[in-house]
C-alpha cells in the first residue's frame, strides 16, 4: 500500500549553504574595500587585489579616457580616489 507524503514535506526548502557563498563574496569584497586609502596608486590597488601594477593600470586606463573624473594624473603617475578604488574591486570580483 502507498503512502500519501505530507504536503509540507513536498514544498522545496531553501538551502542555507547557497547563502553562504555570497555572503563570503561581500566579506571579502568589504575586507579588501577597507584597505582602500584616500588617494591610492595603481601598485597599491594592485597590492590589495593580488594583482600587479600593471594589470589595473589596464584596466583603469580605458575607463579614464571615457570619463576623466575617475582619476588624476601628477606627473607621470595617476592618482586614484577611493570612490574609484572600491568600485573597481567591485566590479574585478563581479559584484
Amino acid at each position: 500500500m502507498r503512502r500519501k507524503l505530507p504536503q509540507s514535506f513536498l514544498q522545496p526548502v531553501a538551502a542555507p549553504s547557497l547563502q553562504v557563498v555570497p555572503n563570503a563574496k561581500q566579506l571579502m569584497i568589504d575586507e579588501l574595500c577597507a584597505k582602500v586609502q584616500a588617494v591610492n596608486t595603481f601598485a597599491s590597488i594592485g597590492v590589495i587585489v593580488g594583482y600587479g601594477r600593471n594589470f589595473v593600470r589596464n584596466r583603469l586606463l580605458p575607463e579614464f579616457q571615457k570619463n576623466p573624473s575617475i582619476m588624476y594624473k601628477i606627473g607621470d603617475d595617476y592618482r586614484i580616489p577611493r570612490a574609484t578604488a572600491e568600485q573597481f574591486i567591485k566590479d574585478l570580483y563581479d559584484y
